[in-house]
């Protein structure tokens, strides 16, 4: 999340960045006003508490003299901006937690290096190194390969937790046993000790693990 003096002092910086990657950015004028209402909030609680503090030190003098419906008067003005902060402490925290809302919505800036385009074929190639491979055949991606041997469970995942998540099946869930070999003991799990295990995983580093073992190592 970007930090909140950084988006507040360069402000049009980050909305050119918001530009460059194609997003609105009205997040950025939503944080600005709620940004201006908590500076307005703060600004008139310090004053007010200001006030009430001399207003405490007045009916302290004011009683030390016996002028008690002075003092009552007084008293009723510092409750009364008392409960006046207490409304503003609460539009502070609504403020602040609107400011925490948009800046989790805003995305990391770009550095100046990066090119501007709509799409990968404006990136632009840097180096190279190694040979690119050749195929007398279409190779496939892993998408394609991980559905074609069954160890990848895009459509039931997508049911399950919803898009960019995956299923593991089979060999591509199998976790290799970690005992030791120095203690000469065979594992009566079949397949060499490894545990199946599904994993919901997914790119926004969301994942749940349901360890499945065929049998209890002994």
């Amino acid at each position: 999340m970007l930090d909140l003096n950084y988006v507040r002092e360069n402000l049009d910086r980050v909305r050119a960045a918001l530009e460059a990657r194609g997003m609105p950015a009205t997040a950025l004028d939503d944080f600005a006003q709620a940004d201006a209402e908590r500076r307005q909030v703060i600004a008139e609680s310090d004053a007010l508490n200001a006030e009430r503090n001399a207003a405490s030190r007045a009916i302290g003098a004011l009683m030390k003299q016996d002028r008690r419906e002075e003092a009552d008067a007084l008293r009723k003005q510092a409750g009364e901006l008392k409960d006046r902060i207490g409304e503003l402490e609460q539009n502070r925290e609504q403020a602040e937690a609107r400011i925490r809302e948009l800046l989790s919505t805003l995305p990391n800036i770009p550095h100046e290096s990066v090119p501007v385009g709509k799409d990968e074929s404006a990136n632009i190639e840097i180096r190279r190194w190694g040979t690119k491979p050749e195929f007398d055949f279409a190779p496939k991606d892993h998408v394609d390969l991980g559905t074609s041997l069954g160890i990848l469970d895009l459509e039931r995942a997508v049911k399950i937790a919803g898009a960019r998540f995956a299923i593991l099946n089979g060999a591509g869930a199998r976790k290799p046993c970690r005992r030791s070999s120095s203690t000469r003991r065979r594992c009566s799990a079949p397949d060499n000790c490894r545990s199946l295990k599904r994993t919901y995983s997914s790119s926004k580093m969301n994942a749940v693990s349901i360890l499945f073992r065929p049998r209890k190592c002994r």
